[in-house]
């Protein structure tokens, strides 16, 4: 199995898992240059034993996969190579049906969810979320977080995949750039690099219900929340969700950036 991402992925971590279930060989072309010692998920990958090449120039990291599996072939292995974020239809759709169980969970609960927040990067999160919003929940609105690309490229990026989510799964959904909301002013710096309100959202969730968030992803889209809470936007919601991605372990990448 071949995928790649940034050297914190959360998606490289969680296949490199996936494979290691299955006895089977993974290669991460990570973008970024190694570490001396390595940290959060770059610990992880050693540890899992995955076998790890680096691409400082992320618009080379596609084409670095597609050199690896034409090498990998042609010593008779059989590689499959996963996009970014596994951002395609087959990848999405348990975001598909992640929509389905929050709807059934809320109608259990007898309440009214009217708004999903997420960390969105490669967008295949939000794309099965806004499909499956589209087949289970038609009233609630999803807001994309952006972690790393401005909000069009983003909103195009995914509506396209949305697009192809639906037709993979044979349903008559479809969407135009503006159907997607996404905030890109909680970004900070950049991709990856920690905000201040981010960690502080990082440190508020630790303190009132011991659940840890990381300043790559879920810390930026949670003081999106926040902020939007602060701000009166949500007044109207009878229930918010907060879609947890994961990657806990890329916080010990962080410390410094917390004092």
């Amino acid at each position: 199995m071949i995928t790649w991402g940034g050297l914190q992925s959360n998606h490289c971590r969680q296949t490199l898992a996936f494979v290691n279930v299955l006895n089977m060989d993974c290669h991460l072309i990570l973008n970024g240059e190694p570490q001396e010692e390595p940290q959060g998920n770059l610990f992880i990958y050693d540890v899992f034993g995955a076998k790890l090449h680096y691409e400082p120039d992320e618009s080379k990291c596609p084409e670095a996969c597609e050199d690896l599996v034409a090498e990998l072939k042609a010593v008779g292995k059989n590689p499959y190579y996963v996009p970014l974020g596994a951002s395609i239809p087959l990848g999405s759709l348990g975001y598909v049906e992640s929509a389905k169980e929050i709807a059934e969970q809320s109608e259990i609960q007898g309440i009214k969810v009217q708004h999903i927040f997420l960390a969105s990067g490669s967008s295949g999160t939000q794309a099965g979320l806004e499909v499956g919003t589209k087949l289970y929940l038609p009233e609630c609105k999803i807001h994309g977080i952006s972690v790393s690309r401005p909000r069009e490229e983003l909103q195009k990026m995914v509506s396209q995949l949305g697009n192809e989510i639906a037709e993979y799964i044979d349903k008559e959904i479809h969407f135009e750039m503006d159907d997607i909301c996404i905030h890109d002013e909680y970004i900070g710096e950049g991709y990856a690099i920690p905000t201040k309100a981010g960690n502080e959202a990082i440190r508020l969730l630790g303190n009132t219900e011991a659940i840890l968030l990381n300043p790559v992803y879920t810390g930026k889209a949670m003081s999106g929340l926040i902020d939007m809470l602060k701000k009166g936007i949500l007044d109207d919601a009878e229930a918010v969700v907060f879609i947890h991605t994961g990657g806990s372990p890329a916080i010990f990448n962080f410390i410094e950036s917390f004092y």
